[in-house]
């Protein structure tokens, strides 16, 4: 995993992300449908939309799938997926979650860590940008995965948002696959669209736990 990277045009992106919001809401989500609220164990989150959503009636541009179990070492998992209509959940270009695990009892930071392993084991090369916007004890941060071991002309671009309540941790994220790249290329040009990014971002920083 190679270190965090500081760049003027990341930095700025994420301080327009963080900052490009109408009553709490990504800018562009004014004609988008409203939050999305789900009761999650204890814990009530409520977040944005997926980023691709262009109109009020969000189910006409989404697949779902919602499961509730086991999750390892004796935790239970709630996750509520979404990609594009007409994609396969094997064969997805875009995803977006929302997840929720308990009990858990370390630190958001170290899972956001133990994510950053998980990259570490499935990208041949990868490096993560950290957010320093949210408030303590929530993690916001990109991984630039620059391809997959087991498919190396395929890369991904991914925005995560956790937040602990109590025991339950709660991440929203999104994923993009994209076409292999190479790390040294990012001091110059984003692997997906700068708005893309944007998007995202702003997407899953709107996360709410109640």
């Amino acid at each position: 995993m190679q270190k965090v990277f500081h760049i003027l045009q990341h930095i700025r992106v994420l301080a327009v992300a963080l900052s490009t919001s109408v009553l709490g809401l990504p800018l562009h989500a004014q004609e988008k449908p409203s939050p999305i609220i789900a009761n999650l164990f204890e814990t009530t989150a409520v977040f944005a939309p997926p980023p691709w959503v262009k109109t009020a009636n969000m189910m006409q541009e989404v697949e779902t799938h919602q499961a509730q179990g086991a999750g390892p070492q004796n935790t239970e998992v709630i996750i509520m997926e979404y990609i594009p209509k007409g994609q396969s959940f094997d064969a997805w270009t875009e995803l977006y979650a929302i997840h929720a695990e308990r009990p858990l009892t370390g630190t958001s930071e170290s899972y956001r860590n133990g994510m950053l392993s998980v990259y570490d084991d499935a990208c041949v090369d990868v490096t993560w940008q950290q957010s320093n916007t949210v408030e303590v004890g929530s993690e916001l941060f990109v991984v630039y995965c620059a391809g997959y071991r087991d498919q190396p002309s395929l890369g991904e671009v991914a925005v995560f948002h956790m937040k602990k309540s109590n025991e339950t941790l709660v991440k929203n994220y999104y994923h993009k696959r994209v076409a292999a790249f190479d790390l040294a290329g990012l001091q110059e040009e984003l692997p997906i669209d700068v708005a893309e990014l944007i998007v995202a971002l702003t997407s899953v920083s709107f996360l709410r736990i109640q």
